[in-house]
């Protein structure tokens, strides 16, 4: 609010100054006409041109304070040199968070405690230094689970790397859009590196230039200095799209696969631990070890404690784990306090009333220490709460199971933009809920998003629901190839090679249907490659039954692999003689197929994988 009282305080400055320095200037002509002697109206001229020049000045004044008002509105805090921010522990602001004093104690420092130096330091301050040495923009972003101190390790590389670069943190994904678009703020100088520092990619990442993306990095990139994005990644405390998440596709998942990020573990390795034993001693060191560095800075486990075992406030109990609940489900934004009322009662032993939702709202976001607890308060317009990201982890390891009204809420009516809803249909898919995978995928879908398309595509498949799948792949396509600019790593010719791929599964199965045996073979292929083993068994059934070799032999194969060892040798024993039969040129047996479906294996004949 500074800012906005300094410029309207400039602007009515310029607007008095303006008026009073007019009326000298009126008044001097009055006096020249009125005869009056020739210095009264030359001083009269001289205070209107000093006026002039006032006015000028105040103009610029003005100008400048709104620039600096814009600037204020995209950035949490002014630009820095990003030496200065680690020798005054700026950092504390930039995400890390502030140490337990109990831990600092228990050290043996004053105030904060000392950097460990991680595993990753070289590396990762080698890319910072080749990135500050460069014009153009670089994305560089350190990941791993809450707690395994990214913020800190990201910034103290920084301060090596390049102490002298401005660093920049922008307010939010949108804000992050407006600052590209006005450029490099006006206090850093002619080529000057800039750091733009990103506390949770997670919030800031979505597509079709609306937040960080190809779009805004191209922007970036036009700054015509060195800009390196330097980002934390993971911290969120959720499990997106389990061990298939790269067979989907999200703005940040993206990102990464082009930008690979350098990893932290929780525990300290055995090198981190050697280090730790030097600067604090074998007894820290082991203490370490055991809980995880952050862990142990933040006592994160008193949080846990508060959750699980505090029974004195039951409301406070049930907020908190409304929030953990939705994070868990993808929704990683601060939530609307309207949200949180609306669903607390989920968790409450009796009924709900507004005096136990603001007691219960007092109890969960009563800090610890410093801004440590479960529930934090985001100061933005309108305010939110985000659950403390440690805590969603912990809960989410234990897999307690999400209250199915907040599932639905989450997927059908809280997760709104795109990036959110891409989000929550990852993590219901990395739950096991295909359905609310659907619902989500589907309404990104139906915002005319391609990732929302091509992942709902890729689901149908999955499901077998075939020619909605190839719809959506047909979606896919369009916006791809509108668009495909707007999406880095979304590769239109994907979602056009898998449309075709169905299309020739389509056209398999309708030859089958006519007793073609090559198509049957084609068609068990893509099955049992798909994962559907009864079918691709049904389809090498029908194949071997028309005299094929191929049918013969798959079917043997996935019999054998199954463990049916007596039909697994029958079908082989056909397969053998139907082979021997194609050598003798006068017999009219079946010949090998010909068919043209991927092999698996590589091998001229097409053999299934293994049965999942």
């Amino acid at each position: 609010m500074r800012s906005l009282t300094n410029a309207a305080a400039v602007e009515q400055s310029q607007k008095l100054a303006a008026a009073l320095f007019a009326a000298f200037a009126g008044a001097g002509v009055a006096a020249a006409a009125a005869g009056a002697p020739n210095w009264v109206a030359a001083a009269f001229a001289f205070v209107a041109a000093v006026g002039a020049v006032v006015t000028l000045v105040l103009v610029w004044s003005h100008q400048r304070a709104q620039r600096r008002e814009r600037l204020e509105s995209m950035t949490l805090r002014r630009a820095i040199r990003v030496g200065d921010a680690a020798e005054a522990h700026r950092f504390y602001e930039l995400g890390v968070e502030t140490e337990a004093q109990e831990a600092v104690r228990q050290l043996g420092d004053e105030g904060h405690a000392r950097y460990v130096p991680r595993d990753v330091d070289d590396g990762l301050v080698h890319a910072l230094s080749a990135a500050a040495s460069s014009v153009g923009v670089t994305l560089v972003v350190v990941s791993g689970p809450p707690k395994a101190g990214k913020s800190r390790t990201a910034i103290e590389a920084a301060a090596a790397a390049m102490p002298d670069a401005w660093l920049i943190s922008p307010a939010g994904a949108d804000a992050l859009v407006k600052l590209a678009n006005a450029g490099c703020p006006a206090e850093v100088g002619p080529g000057q590196p800039c750091v733009l520092w990103l506390d949770d990619i997670e919030l800031f990442a979505r597509p079709g230039g609306r937040g960080l993306g190809p779009d805004t990095l191209e922007v970036l990139h036009g700054w015509a200095r060195p800009v390196v994005v330097l980002a934390t990644h993971g911290g969120k405390g959720i499990a997106i799209a389990g061990p298939d998440a790269a067979r989907f596709q999200e703005t940040t998942s993206d990102l990464l696969r082009r930008h690979p990020p350098f990893r932290l573990a929780a525990e300290l390795s055995h090198d981190e631990r050697a280090r730790v034993g030097d600067m604090y001693g074998e007894a820290v060191a082991a203490r370490l070890q055991r809980a995880g560095i952050g862990e142990f800075m933040v006592a994160a486990p008193r949080l846990i404690d508060r959750l699980e075992t505090e029974r004195d406030c039951p409301e406070g109990r049930a907020v908190a784990l409304a929030a953990i609940d939705c994070q868990r489900a993808g929704l990683v934004r601060p939530l609307p306090v309207e949200w949180l009322e609306e669903i607390y009662g989920r968790y409450l032993p009796g009924p709900t009333a507004p005096d136990r939702f603001a007691r219960g709202l007092e109890w969960a976001t009563q800090p610890m220490y410093s801004r440590v607890a479960l529930l934090v308060r985001n100061e933005e317009d309108p305010p939110g709460y985000a659950a403390y990201d440690y805590v969603v982890a912990h809960v989410q390891r234990r897999g307690s199971s999400i209250d199915d009204l907040v599932l639905d809420r989450v997927a059908r009516t809280y997760a709104d933009t795109e990036q959110e809803l891409l989000l929550v249909g990852m993590a219901a898919y990395g739950r096991g809920d295909e359905e609310r995978a659907l619902v989500a995928w589907a309404r990104a879908d139906e915002r005319g998003s391609f990732y929302g398309a091509y992942n709902l595509a890729l689901l149908l498949e999955r499901r077998g629901e075939l020619s909605a799948a190839q719809a959506a792949y047909g979606r896919a396509d369009e916006r791809g190839s509108a668009d495909v600019a707007g999406y880095l790593g979304a590769n239109p010719s994907v979602a056009i090679e898998r449309r075709g791929a169905l299309m020739q599964e389509d056209a398999y199965r309708l030859a089958d249907d006519q007793g073609d045996a090559d198509a049957a073979v084609a068609l068990g292929l893509i099955l049992a490659r798909r994962g559907d083993a009864e079918a691709a068994e049904a389809a090498f059934r029908r194949a071997d039954e028309r005299g094929s070799f191929n049918g013969a032999f798959n079917l043997a194969v996935l019999l054998m692999r199954r463990g049916d060892l007596d039909g697994a040798e029958a079908a082989h024993r056909r397969a053998e003689e139907r082979e021997a039969a194609s050598r003798r040129p006068a017999n009219g047996g079946s010949r090998p197929s010909t068919a043209q479906a991927p092999s698996p294996t590589g091998h001229d004949t097409p053999v299934p994988p293994s049965p999942q």
